[in-house]
Formats: C-alpha cells, structure tokens, sequence
C-alpha cells in the first residue's frame, strides 16, 4: 500500500513537471507568434507607404550622426528637443546595417527597427493582458493591437513613440505582481528597480512620458491604490536618477544654457502657449473635421478608444488590485489627451500613447464579466457545478496550458 502510495506520487510529480514544461513552451510559442503576426501587418508594403513624416527624416539624419561620430546633432548644432536615447538606438542600427541609397530608401530600412519594437509591444501587450485579467483577455488586447490601423501606420513609421512606449509596457509588466504588498521582500526588489530603470528609458526616449510614468506613479502615491507609496516613490526615484543623467552630462558639457532654451520651447508647444505644429495651430482645420474625414480608415481606433474608458471605470469598480493598476495607467493616458485635445499641442502620433492600453482595459473588462452561474443557490448544487466545470490539468490542450499554466499575477519568475 506505501509502496503503491509512493509511485502515485512520482507519477503526479512527474505529470506537474511534464505540464509546466509543456506550459512555459506553449507560453513561449504563443508569444512569438503574436510578435509575429503583428510585426508582419506592418512589414508588408513597409516600403510602399504614401507618405513619409518630416519627422522620419530629422530622426534618420539623428541616427546617422550617432552612427559616425556618437554626437546627436543637426545641421551642426546639438539636438535637445528630444532624449537621446532612441537615436543612439537607431544609431547602433544604421550604424551595423549600413543602409544605402538616397533618402527615402534610408527611411525605408530604418522603419524595420520600430516594426520590430512593435512586435515585441504586442507580445508584452498579450502578458500584461494575461497578467490582469487571464489569458483570453491577453489574447484579445494582443489582437487588437496588431490589427489596429492607428497602431499599424504608427508601428511602421520612423517615429519616437513606438520606443518611448514599449518602455512603459515592459514596466508595467514588471510591476503587475506588486499590487497589494506594502513593503516589498527581497524577492520583488529587482521589480522595483527594474521597473525604475524601464521608466526612465521611457523618458530619455520621449519627455513626454513623464505622464505615463511618473503621474500615473503619483496617483497610486496619493490615492495609495495600486501599488503602495513606499513602491511609488521607490519607482520614481530610480526612474528620475536614471533621466538625471542626460541632463548632468549636459551640464557638464557646458551647453546648459542652450539645453534649458530648448526644453523650454519644448514645454510652452506642449502646453499650448505656442502652437506651430497640431490639429490646434491656427491655420489647421481643427480635430473634428479630421476625424470625420478619417473615420473609414481609424473607425476601430475610435471604437476601441471609446470602448477602453468604459473599461477603464469597469476595472476600477471591481477594486481587483491588477485592474486597478492597470486603469491608474490609462486613466493617466486619457487624462493626457483630455488637456491636449482643446488646449495643448495635439497630433497625429500622440494617440498612439492610449492605444494598448486601451485596448488592454477594452479586454480585461470584457473578460472580467461575470460568469454564467449555477441554476440552482444551494451550496451542494454549487459544489456540483463548480465539479463539473473543472478540466483536469492533464487534459488540457497545449496552447491551453501556454496561457494559463500559471498564477495570472505570476508573469516572470
């Protein structure tokens, strides 16, 4: 009978073993292939587009004068509008695969390095999905962000906010786990930091990221939602100290004051004192004339964008603490374009901000739904039917187990 006991146990051991590896397998293989697929809907006619943004070239020349002499200038003068961090990156780019031709064909190759950002945002967008809410929710904001049209002419063009948001995502992802814990043990530190560490990339890629760090940071600090205040100010601080460091290299160089002018100028665009580029500068049409105008192409977007905030306020009402960060993130992305739309300098690629998490509140809602329920209340017919619902773990398919071999919280190890 021990002995019997015994083998019983080996074998269900040896089936655990046998599940999780067949699990992280199928997780592995479902991540490549959302990577894949969204990577591919922007690589196809990625050299036929209609259109270039002016702003393809400037960050092309960027790049290229990282790639020759590690300087990010322009026409002979330090480029401070933006962080560094995203032309060093092209930089490193341009400067392994040496594209050739004239400029547009340049534009053309250095596009490959954003589709490539963007698949691997569609993979973090498909974990933080199963992370809050389950798996079939991952998968739904993976798809809709593949498949989105807003997502996929921004995902294909040479522009800073593919980068600047994959940063955030993959913080994002880092901390999903922390909600709920008000000191952080040694084994969530590395969380902590690396999350601080991510957030401060975001910045150095786009300033504008501050609102999608730091703000949604403060409000967990002072709603003490989310995550707890010790976290929040343990994040920023990293994150902060990780910007510090353009600015103090700056500083050292001795072209502070010029630095200061142009962030300056930076500032007053984007608030809206002065508007030279946008849907709000003085000779455009305005934002509604253009979304009508635009409504057969980005109708989804707008669907999604509509339908994210009803998830936004639906994950907050549930008070589940993984939703709850998650609506803190797009709350502070909504609350970006709320300003931006009447008052501050408004376009094109600056929705691209609220898309994936969007999309992310769109589906962790809908998956959030209650469940059909038993017929009848007593306790026995509950017991029976929650029996006849389960489906032992060994029958289970493979992308069945990829998904949703581990905890939804538990992301990375």
């Amino acid at each position: 009978m021990q002995r019997n006991s015994h083998r019983q146990e080996g074998e269900t051991g040896r089936q655990t073993i046998f599940t999780r590896l067949w699990g992280n397998a199928g997780l592995i293989v479902a991540v490549l292939a959302i990577a894949l697929l969204t990577i591919f809907l922007r690589a196809v006619n990625l050299q036929a587009a209609y259109d270039i943004f002016l702003d393809e070239i400037t960050y092309l020349f960027l790049a290229e004068s990282v790639a020759e002499n590690l300087g990010v200038r322009l026409h002979g003068e330090t480029f401070y509008l933006h962080p560094p961090l995203f032309f060093y990156l092209e930089g490193a780019f341009v400067r392994i695969l040496q594209p050739m031709g004239e400029i547009v064909d340049r534009v053309y190759a250095v596009r490959t390095l954003n589709v490539a950002l963007a698949g691997a945002s569609g993979a973090v967008v498909f974990l933080l999905g199963r992370a809050a809410a389950g798996p079939l929710a991952g998968l739904l904001a993976a798809l809709i962000y593949a498949l989105d049209p807003l997502s996929i002419r921004l995902g294909s063009r040479n522009m800073l906010e593919v980068a600047a948001i994959f940063w955030v995502l993959v913080g994002l992802l880092v901390i999903m786990p922390l909600p709920g814990r008000d000191r952080p043990e040694r084994t969530t530190l590395w969380r902590i930091v690396a999350a601080g560490i991510l957030f401060g990339l975001a910045i150095l890629t786009k300033d504008m990221m501050v609102f999608l760090s730091l703000l949604p940071l403060a409000i967990c600090f002072l709603l003490n939602r989310g995550l707890s205040r010790h976290t929040a100010v343990s994040i920023s601080a990293i994150a902060v100290s990780v910007y510090a460091l353009y600015p103090l290299g700056v500083w050292l160089s001795g072209d502070w004051a010029r630095f200061i002018e142009k962030k300056t100028g930076g500032v007053t665009r984007l608030i809206g004192l002065v508007q030279e580029t946008g849907f709000n500068r003085p000779a455009a049409p305005g934002l509604l004339p253009a979304l009508i105008d635009k409504l057969g192409e980005f109708g989804p977007t707008y669907l999604i964008f509509a339908l994210g905030g009803l998830g936004l306020l639906y994950l907050w009402w549930q008070k589940q603490a993984p939703g709850r960060l998650l609506a803190i993130w797009a709350a502070s992305a909504y609350a970006l374009l709320a300003y931006l739309i009447p008052l501050g300098t408004l376009e094109t690629q600056f929705f691209y901000y609220l898309l994936p998490l969007a999309a992310l509140t769109t589906s962790s809602a809908a998956d959030c739904f209650p469940r059909e329920s038993p017929p009848l209340a007593s306790p026995a017919a509950s017991a029976a039917y929650n029996r006849s619902a389960r489906v032992p773990e060994v029958e289970r398919n493979v992308f069945s187990m990829a998904i949703t071999t581990s905890s939804p919280v538990r992301i990375l190890p």
